[in-house]
This record gives structure tokens, sequence and C-alpha cells, in this order.
């Protein structure tokens, strides 16, 4: 599917890696299911993950370890100190500055080829090709986003506004909260360590307390961007998977309607157009029919259209429902808020206990078919076969 805007220049050069890394190497013949990942694709993304957190703490080290260096002992020795007038501390600061600056763009470029290829390698071990031609550019773009860390496209979609509910003030704290994390913690760090030592003793070793700070959060964003990027490469498959169960029988056009629209109402309460949550909200409507109403994203008329539904056809609109708010990995105070109205509305008893299963279902990769047969229908099925 083409993209409904025009791609910033670090997602088009992060998918072109892609797929032409993807091209470079053995088309990739799935097992199973993508979204089900057997014992040996488990091993396989641990390893992944795992070698990925360790280079780039490791980068974090080689970056951080090197401005403090500089600073400490590089510098001093070419005859550049903080002095005492306001000429000898410029030159020195210019010149920490000036290595600070190589050494974080040797890193972040470091950073994002690497994220890049640990993607690559990951999407390949759960069975996904992004060299097939059927493999979707919005699929692969997502992948590419993960890795850079690249916000999420924020527009509305098919009629589906994910900043609805949410304030563009609030917009602009998060981002800027984000990039605060590094710079409070070393500060926060160093503080802490002026109290605690001697002056001299802080002086000469205070800009080493960075490194293992820039390590640790290097490990940890490449941990997320991994977490992430699996959720994305298993999320198609399980869209289909779960269609496949929920849409079996034909819908009312009520039924249609109210299923379009807990997807829609999912991505208000999430605040955010998740990449699976795409894919499914394009996949429902492909299947049902696209809707032209202008309050498809509004949660209480989501609400009062599930109401209105007859019990059997309730159930597979909480199966859509359930599967579109664990597609993202998370199930918060305001996802399970969400799913408490529903069930209370269908009825069904203790249904958010059973999304909280289906979340971990799909998050380790067991399958999600299981959860929505055996609780999200009044009448049990046997459990589908793998594809």
């Amino acid at each position: 599917m083409r993209p409904t805007r025009p791609r910033p220049w670090l997602e088009e050069a992060g998918l072109g890696l892609l797929r032409r890394r993807a091209a470079q190497q053995v088309a990739v013949v799935p097992d199973d299911a993508i979204h089900f990942l057997n014992e040996r694709e488990r091993q396989d993304l641990r390893r992944i993950q795992a070698w990925a957190v360790v280079r780039a703490g490791v980068a974090g080290v080689l970056s951080a370890g090197a401005v403090a260096a500089a600073e400490v002992v590089a510098l001093p020795a070419l005859g550049l100190e903080e002095g005492p007038d306001l000429a000898s501390s410029f030159a020195f600061y210019a010149a920490l500055l000036a290595v600070a600056g190589g050494a974080a763009i040797l890193e972040i470029g470091y950073l994002y080829l690497d994220a890049l290829r640990a993607v690559h390698d990951l999407a390949r071990a759960a069975g996904l090709d992004l060299g097939e031609e059927d493999t979707d550019d919005q699929v692969a773009a997502a992948l590419a986003r993960a890795a850079l860390e690249l916000p999420d496209p924020r527009e509305p979609v098919l009629g589906v506004d994910p900043n609805r509910e949410i304030s563009g003030w609030r917009l602009v704290a998060v981002s800027g909260l984000y990039k605060l994390k590094i710079a409070l913690s070393s500060f926060l760090a160093k503080a802490v360590l002026r109290r605690a030592l001697g002056r001299a003793v802080v002086r000469s070793w205070l800009p080493f307390v960075g490194v293992p700070i820039t390590a640790l959060w290097n490990a940890a964003v490449a941990f997320k961007v991994l977490r992430e990027a699996r959720l994305r490469v298993m999320g198609p498959s399980a869209v289909e998977a779960a269609l496949d169960i929920a849409l079996a029988q034909p819908l009312s056009p009520a039924a249609r309607d109210a299923a379009a629209r807990a997807v829609a109402t999912t991505i208000v309460k999430k605040h955010r157009m998740h990449p699976n949550h795409r894919t499914l909200l394009e996949r429902v409507q492909a299947r049902i029919g696209t809707s032209d109403d202008a309050d498809l994203d509004d949660p209480a008329v989501f609400l009062r259209a599930l109401q209105a539904l007859p019990r059997a056809e309730a159930q597979p609109v909480l199966q859509i429902l359930a599967t579109a708010l664990v597609l993202d990995g998370r199930f918060s105070r305001r996802d399970r808020a969400l799913m408490q109205a529903a069930e209370a509305l269908a009825p069904e008893p203790d249904l958010s206990d059973a999304v909280g299963h289906l979340r971990r279902e799909f998050v380790r990769g067991h399958g999600i078919e299981g959860v929505l047969m055996g609780r999200f229908t009044h009448q049990a099925r046997e459990p589908a076969g793998r594809s």
C-alpha cells in the first residue's frame, strides 16, 4: 500500500537499507505463521536481541569514554585547559565540544546502522522476508521507524484520528522529556558524587561518570527497539489470524459498523496509530467494507453500537476489540477501562483478565488463536491450524 504522506528522508533511507539487505540474502521460508514463534525462532530472536544490546552498550562506552578521556587527558596534554581567563576556557570548551560532537555523530550513525541490521535479522528469524514482493512497504517502513526511533505518523487514517483525545501541549511535553532523560541522569549522578567524594577526586574523574550511564541508556534503548520491532514483525500475521476467527461468519451491518468502531476507538484511547493498529484498521475495512462515518473514532458511539448488538453478534466485535488492545504489546489502565466498559455492555464477565492473557501470548509469540476462540466466543470452536 502506498503511503499517504511523503516519508521523511531518514525513514526512506532506513527502508532502502532494509530492502537492499534483504535482496542480498537467500529468501526466507517460514516454518509456520509469523506471529507464532517456535522454539528455534525464539532462541534466534533472543540471541539477536542480546547481541544488539551488548553492541549498543559498548558503543556508549567508547563514545562517552573518548569524550571523558579528551577532557581529562588529551586536551590538557595539548595545552588546552579550563583556565582563569575567558580565552583559555573558551578554547578548552570549544575543543571539547568538537570532540563530543564528532563522537556523538559516529555513535549515533553506528547505532542506527546496527539497529537496522538487527531488525532485519530479527524479521528473518521470525520468518518475515522483507525482500518478497508481497511484503508491504508499510510493514518494512514501520520496522525502519522502530530501528531509527522515529515517531509513527499522527495524521488521521481512514477517518480515525489518534490525537482525538490528546492535546497538542502534551505531545510537545512528552517529546521534550524523552530527550532530557540522559542529560538528567548524568546531572543527578554527578551531583551525588560531588557530595559523596572529595573535590580533587571529583574534578579528576567526574567526566567518566557519563560512561556507564550512556552505556546503560544505549543498551536499554536497543532492547526497547528490538522488542518493538518484534511486535511489528508479528503484527500483520496476528491480525490475519484474528480476523479469520472473528469474521468466520458473516456479520450484520450493525456488527460490521461496531467492529470498525472497536479498532478506531482503541486507537483513540491509546493516543497513537501503531503500525499494527493501522494494519488491523485497513484489513477490517477491506473485509467488511469502508465507512464514511465522521464519528467512526468516537468511543461513546462505539459503546452504544456494541450495546445494541445481540450476544452472538457481540462476540466477534469483542474478539476484534481484544486483538486491537494488545497489538502494541501494552494493556494499560486506560485499555482495561475500555474493555471493562465493553464487557459490561455485551455482557461478558471478566474479559479484561483474558485480554491480559492474550497480550502475554502475543508478545511471547505463542499465538493468539487459542485465547480468542476459548474465551471470546460463547460457543467453543476447534483451534485453527497453523499456516
